[in-house]
């Protein structure tokens, strides 16, 4: 269950430069955001909403990440999304009115901030760039969706689990300033749910990757070995 957190400033969030909630909303509501924000606190495996929740409004992820997914009737979990400092949570469902269809899950320790229903279409009535933002993450997530969607359907094993090692390389910066290739911390079940595989399958597409030499595994550290970092990478995690 998360836990009530004092709220903190934005200027101080880790994940201000990449926020969307900073970036889409005119500086007139922003000044409101703070008195009007609820933060919460989760653990490594805390739930924040399951499927079939009343929407509650929009989730903000100050820091942390949250992994979106949907349980099959046989227990087997897909990943959506993986959001971190700066992404948002439940918008879809907000937008369209409805209780969360997936459910979502804190992958480390996370910092959440929730505007609540209310508070949110106020925004989108005052604050039509705001709106316009948001359809446009949604269309882009749409996309996301179709594209996963073929992925599975068609994709080889192996090319879906070399597609989430660059999806999570393309969310974080290499853990390692001297690798002239990208380095992710990956779990293999983490790996595994987002690419559509059972766990077995994926372990065995990454033993394969290794021996070929395409990454170069230690642990959870992945390199990839296949695809040069861009110069401007080398932040850490």
């Amino acid at each position: 269950m998360s836990r009530p957190r004092k709220s903190l400033k934005c200027e101080f969030c880790p994940g201000l430069h990449n926020c969307f909630i900073q970036k889409s909303m005119s500086p007139e509501i922003l000044a409101e955001v703070e008195t009007r924000r609820t933060t919460a606190e989760l653990k490594r495996g805390e739930i924040l909403y399951h499927a079939g929740d009343k929407t509650r409004g929009i989730w903000a992820i100050c820091s942390g990440r949250v992994k979106t997914y949907f349980l099959t009737e046989e227990g087997k979990s897909l990943i959506t999304a993986i959001a971190g400092p700066g992404d948002i949570v439940g918008h879809s469902d907000f937008i369209n009115a409805r209780a969360h269809r997936e459910y979502a899950e804190a992958l480390d320790g996370t910092v959440v901030a929730l505007l609540d229903a209310d508070f949110v279409r106020s925004i989108l009535e005052r604050d039509g760039g705001f709106a316009q933002n948001l359809m446009r993450r949604l269309a882009k997530e749409l996309l996301h969706a179709e594209e996963m969607a073929v992925n599975i359907a068609y994709r080889p094993a192996r090319e879906r689990v070399l597609d989430v090692l660059n999806q999570l390389d393309d969310q974080a910066p290499s853990l390692s300033p001297h690798s002239p290739y990208p380095i992710v911390i990956a779990r293999r079940q983490e790996v595994a749910e987002r690419a559509g595989l059972t766990v077995e399958t994926t372990v065995r597409m990454l033993k394969q990757m290794e021996k070929d030499g395409t990454v170069a595994i230690d642990g959870r550290r992945v390199e990839i070995r296949n695809r040069l970092r861009e110069p401007q990478r080398g932040a850490y995690l």
